[in-house]
């Protein structure tokens, strides 16, 4: 059982640790546009993230 919950801990460290990277380096895209505006990077990335789900929101309404 332990050797279980190891495998389960390990492989979800590993997906956490992938997440991670991804969300840190979408985030380091937007550092110098952010810091040219005088919002914080995290907040920058945050709103274009929303305008894209909005875009494809409205995209994909025909369909459904």
């Amino acid at each position: 059982m332990q050797t279980l919950v190891a495998a389960i801990t390990w492989f979800v460290g590993i997906i956490f640790n992938a997440v991670s990277i991804v969300v840190s380096t979408v985030v380091n895209a937007f550092v110098w546009p952010a810091g040219a505006i005088g919002i914080p990077p995290e907040i920058l990335a945050a709103g274009v993230l929303c305008l894209l789900l909005l875009a494809l929101w409205r995209a994909m309404g025909g369909y459904f």
